[in-house]
């Protein structure tokens, strides 16, 4: 939206009213810009030389430093969809921003980070984490006022297209989508790719002119940050659309915000890629009935936990998951983390909600690690999820089941009523029927 600034300049709070009183001009040459990245392996640097110098967030930096202080903060993890970003933002990104760059597509079109399929997790889809990563972004204190999804994605149209519903849904609140593929200068792909989905040096600086063009149109613009709409796709039952979510998981080389109370066979590990370091990192069973256990909180309502395993066709196999609460052990949970696609990837387990107070959760594996490499059973633990409930969220849970047994109850009445009506109508014709008879026997 194009406005005045105010003359104070001050930004108003999230779900404002839009008006042209609330605006603030966005670039000054007296502040920085602070630019963040979300992405996977893409915008990591995957297979340049040097990363660091390579890589479009840095080349970005460069080409908006003459133009505007600015500073781009690359906070990409490989092997990551929008799922881990959606939960853990707050982890990954803990400074705000006022452009936040965000590739996920190739990565979400190939499934990273999906929902284990299981009774309340089926309906599930990338599209949704994206949209759960979006409005915790924008429900910021201080939220970006432009969200570009960047889209690097070799022509592969299910990448283009991906998250498309969702990027218009929220325009107004300045999302917009930049293509390598469709918006840049058309060269022979080899020039833009490594031979992989990968970009080379040549795509990445391209990748850095087309977002540096973008900031910079939409920097001559006012922003208003309009209230956010209502989600577009449906949640699970397990979410509340206004609660944040706690993250506690393992970064790609480390692991300090996912620590154990206790391991009995379970061992932190990772695997080197061609840098020498410990990519995905997570805590991995090493013998039959491995053990693991978390102190968890649900705070004064009760949460919601989720498990980011390891799941693949192959080399994985099952896990129980357990609550103890105040001494008391919860019904056990078992989770299969083979499936039938044809990749290695994060999944995502919904293991149930506990009440108010602290608890023990103790995940145990069921199958045997197998070889010393890659193990044919391994079980192997990302992160774990949380979203505390307030004590409204709790009540408002509880209509929902009331309102479809209080519609029960009103059809079981409205059919008693019909029944007790059709009961007394056929009384009547009956009595009629029975009086005419009987004056017709009367009179002969």
């Amino acid at each position: 939206m194009i406005c005045k600034p105010t003359v104070n300049g001050a930004a108003p709070r999230l779900g404002a009213v839009s008006s042209t009183s609330h605006c603030r001009p966005i670039l000054s040459r007296a502040n920085s810009l602070e630019v963040g990245v979300l992405g996977g392996s893409i915008s990591w640097g995957a297979e340049l030389e040097n990363i660091l110098e390579e890589r479009y967030s840095a080349l970005l930096q460069t080409r908006l430093r003459p133009q505007v202080p600015a500073r781009v903060h690359n906070f990409a993890m490989p092997a990551t969809g929008s799922g881990f970003a959606s939960f853990c933002i707050d982890q990954i990104m803990p400074r705000d921003v006022q452009v936040l760059i965000i590739d996920f597509n190739f990565n979400d079109a190939y499934a990273n980070d999906v929902f284990a399929a299981d009774f309340d997790s089926t309906a599930q889809s990338p599209s949704l984490s994206f949209e759960r990563l979006i409005r915790n972004a924008l429900s910021r204190p201080s939220p970006p006022w432009l969200i570009i999804v960047l889209g690097v994605c070799r022509g592969w149209l299910n990448c283009e297209q991906m998250h498309r519903a969702v990027t218009l849904h929220y325009a107004a609140q300045g999302l917009i989508h930049v293509s390598l593929n469709r918006d840049g200068v058309q060269l022979p792909m080899s020039l833009h790719h490594n031979g992989s989905h990968h970009p080379t040096r040549a795509g990445h600086a391209e990748i850095a002119r087309l977002i540096e063009r973008a900031i910079m149109e939409r920097s001559q613009r006012c922003h208003t940050w309009p209230r956010l709409p209502p989600p577009l796709l449906p949640m699970p039952p397990w979410e509340i659309a206004h609660a944040r979510w706690n993250c506690k998981a393992c970064d790609y080389t480390s692991c300090p915000h996912l620590q154990p109370i206790a391991t009995a066979g379970f061992e932190l590990t990772g695997m080197r890629n061609a840098l020498g370091l410990k990519g995905k990192v997570g805590w991995t069973a090493t013998a039959p009935n491995s053990t693991v256990a978390f102190n968890v909180s649900g705070g004064q309502s009760g949460a919601s936990f989720l498990l980011a395993m390891l799941c693949s066709y192959e080399n994985v196999g099952k896990a129980s998951v357990r609550f103890t609460s105040r001494g008391h052990l919860e019904a056990e949970r078992v989770l299969e983390m083979r499936w039938n696609q044809s990749a290695s990837q994060q999944c995502i387990h919904h293991v149930g909600r506990v009440g108010p107070g602290n608890h023990t959760l103790r995940v145990t594996a069921l199958s045997s690690p197998g070889g010393p490499q890659r193990g044919s059973n391994q079980v192997k633990l990302f992160g774990i999820y949380s979203q505390k409930m307030s004590s409204s969220d709790v009540l408002l849970k509880v209509p929902a089941a009331e309102e479809q047994l209080v519609a029960a109850e009103k059809k079981v009445k409205a059919a008693k009523a019909a029944f007790d009506a059709a009961v007394a109508a056929r009384d009547r014709q009956t009595d009629r029927l029975t009086h005419a008879r009987t004056e017709t026997e009367f009179s002969t």
